[in-house]
């Protein structure tokens, strides 16, 4: 109760800051442990679409700082997608914007790898790679090579669920032909299917 009260004093202050917002957004999944009721009823509060400097706040103080939680990706459904979509407009030199990017590639491929469900919609690591710029595309090509070295490679579940989404970048790639668009992001695929147990196409 002392908790609940102290969280609801927070969101009830005029003063209320952004920076109020990223820490809730960041210990968010805590919150939902300790105090399960008040974050199924201010969920919308502390993540607020309609407010988008406290939004940002709050998903970069979550997407930043926290691991996956499957409880939490259908909940969270239209927040990555707000994130998807506005990763355009966030390409900018400030850090935070950076940080928060990289990691919705990483949460995205995570859940791709480990079969997460996201609920019903489209699949949002292919609306990802529709909207990230180069930056992002070769971030996310390198963190899967990372992903490569400390997963085991060899189970081909692994392969069987990122199989689409590499077929699908190398398609573009080759319809592209456009190197300062593709940038590094193949080759660093490239170097990903090097873990591969056996060729590549063979993989089903």
């Amino acid at each position: 109760a002392e908790i609940q009260a102290a969280l609801d004093k927070l969101l009830a202050s005029k003063d209320v800051t952004p920076a109020m917002h990223a820490a809730l957004g960041w210990h968010f999944p805590v919150i939902k442990i300790i105090a399960p009721d008040w974050a199924k009823a201010n969920q919308d509060v502390i993540f607020s679409l309609a407010v988008p400097k406290l939004w940002e706040a709050a998903w970069d103080g979550y997407i930043t700082f926290n691991p996956v939680y499957a409880d939490l990706l259908p909940e969270f459904r239209k927040h990555y997608e707000k994130a998807i979509e506005t990763m355009p407009e966030r390409e900018t030199a400030k850090r935070m914007d950076k940080e928060s990017v990289n990691h919705l590639a990483q949460h995205l491929l995570i859940a791709k790898v480990h079969g997460l469900s996201f609920g019903d919609g489209p699949d949002l690591l292919m609306a990802f790679y529709e909207k990230a710029p180069l930056a992002q595309r070769e971030h996310a090509a390198w963190f899967l090579g990372r992903r490569c070295l400390e997963e085991d490679t060899q189970k081909p579940r692994f392969w069987i669920a990122l199989k689409p989404v590499i077929e699908a970048r190398i398609a573009w790639a080759e319809a592209t032909k456009d190197m300062a668009v593709i940038g590094s992001e193949i080759a660093a695929l490239a170097h990903a299917l090097e873990f591969a147990p056996g060729p590549f196409s063979e993989v089903s």
